[in-house]
């Protein structure tokens, strides 16, 4: 959650993890494997949204930026 950031910037700031992640590798068991991010981006709607709508909503577009691959944001309403 990003509290006060604006539908543009937390998709920024999504994209700018993407690139950190980029060509990072990890070790697992005994070879290295690339590391990704995918992220899902939706905004809360005091006093006309719930918190559990709110989630399911990014939760949608967490597994819609998973499904069309690696180093992916989706956010809710565009995917």
């Amino acid at each position: 959650m990003s509290p006060q950031t604006s539908l543009d910037e937390a998709e920024g700031l999504g994209q700018r993890l993407c690139q950190s992640l980029a060509g990072s590798r990890v070790e697992a068991g005994n070879e290295p494997v690339s590391v990704t991010g995918s992220f899902g981006v939706s905004r809360f709607h005091p006093g006309k949204d719930d918190l559990d709508a709110c989630l399911k909503r990014t939760d949608h577009a967490l597994y819609s930026a998973k499904t069309r691959g690696r180093s992916c944001i989706v956010v809710s309403g565009t995917e």
